[in-house]
């Protein structure tokens, strides 16, 4: 290695989904994967939509944390607000990890690339077929088994779309969630509920029975795979999420990851949900995530570490594939505690960023509360009131 290459400070890369509350999001599992890499020698900077996500203010994972729009706003929001924070700390790329983000990476991608920002995203295209509503698309390109999955853009339309199911099937939110109903009293809460937190389409999907099986894969601009770990579900949380989970040794799984990665000749990180059907043991494709799995760090930990592939990807290195992993590696999720002064939340809030590893002592001193000056008038005393009738 030259001298000034053992100098460079290394990438400056922007990894987004700070949240853990509730269910947690992926940007904290990458920043860990990425972390965890001997190799790494960059900085890591946090993209975050709300001043309370504890990554924030945790100095040992994250250089600078920055506050951005909700994706509801669009792409020139974004846009807006990345240029700004590239003028302040030079970014080399931008991971984001959040379904509800990629369309509008996806169009501003060509001006972030005239930055000089790196990204490797899915082509628009194959981003419109991983919605729940194009599974028979997936499935003619890929040749895998899906479950039959209706939209329904209203519902009036999902009330006359479940006539063309038999109970029990499964109600799924446009981004996010999935609900099994059973009878008709359970479907109009069910869509209401989904279209209430993302809006319609929701999908009216067949029920397969039997167990869940997920797969974290990544793909290159050329439709390869470049790793797949699969693993099977040990815990959820309330919202069905793995809470704790295991590899598992599937060629087959593995194999269809290598089908959707180079049937829709997806570049960049996918996440597959599988069910074995109970019977059979044959794989549903039952729906696809554009972006790493929460559990992504146990694929890491199992002996593929797809973020750091991938990034090396993204900064323009040849990447080989990864075609071994352990099986039985088990991941168990904990909650830790972070701590920080009020000023330095107070920062983040007014300025929209902050230095987790760099804050000045005026931020992280305590407030102290100075004694009054003015003495305290002295307790007042009760009067006793003799009572009446009772002896002492």
């Amino acid at each position: 290695m030259s001298t000034n290459a053992a100098r460079s400070p290394g990438p400056t890369v922007a990894i987004s989904g700070m949240s853990v509350a509730g269910t947690l999001a992926p940007g904290l599992p990458v920043v860990r994967a990425l972390r965890s890499e001997p190799e790494f020698a960059g900085r890591l900077v946090g993209f975050s939509y709300d001043p309370l996500d504890p990554p924030n203010y945790d100095g040992e994972l994250l250089s600078h944390s920055f506050l951005f729009p909700f994706p509801m706003y669009g792409p020139e929001r974004l846009l807006s607000r990345v240029t700004e924070v590239h003028a302040r700390v030079p970014l080399t790329a931008i991971i984001p990890t959040l379904d509800s983000e990629l369309a509008n990476y996806i169009q501003i991608e060509p001006q972030l690339r005239a930055l000089g920002i790196r990204m490797i995203l899915p082509s628009a295209e194959a981003f419109n077929l991983r919605s729940k509503a194009e599974l028979p698309g997936v499935a003619a390109r890929t040749g895998l088994r899906v479950p039959r999955s209706l939209p329904a853009a209203s519902l009036a339309e999902a009330l006359r779309v479940s006539q063309e199911f038999s109970y029990p099937f499964v109600v799924k939110g446009n981004l996010h969630g999935a609900t099994v109903v059973h009878s008709g009293a359970q479907l109009a809460p069910a869509v209401e509920e989904h279209a209430s937190r993302w809006g319609f389409p929701v999908v009216l999907q067949e029920y397969v029975r039997g167990i869940e099986y997920d797969v974290a894969a990544l793909g290159d601009q050329d439709g390869r795979l470049l790793g797949a770990v699969p693993m099977k579900k040990l815990q959820l949380d309330d919202r069905g999420k793995a809470w704790g989970a295991i590899t598992v040794d599937d060629p087959e799984l593995v194999a269809a990851a290598r089908s959707v990665v180079h049937g829709l000749r997806w570049a960049g990180p996918i996440e597959l949900e599988l069910m074995r059907q109970e019977g059979t043991d044959e794989p549903y494709l039952i729906e696809l995530n554009p972006r790493f799995p929460a559990w992504i760090h146990l694929a890491a930990a199992a002996g593929q570490n797809l973020p750091w592939s991938f990034l090396r990807l993204v900064l323009g290195e040849r990447v080989e594939p990864l075609t071994r992993y352990k099986a039985n590696v088990m991941q168990l999720r904990r909650c830790i505690d972070v701590t920080c002064s009020l000023g330095v939340y107070e920062q983040l809030v007014t300025r929209g960023e902050v230095e987790p590893g760099n804050l000045p002592p005026d931020l992280i001193e305590p407030y102290w509360v100075e004694p009054s000056a003015v003495p305290l008038p002295p307790p007042a005393r009760r009067r006793r009131r003799a009572s009446r009738g009772v002896g002492r």
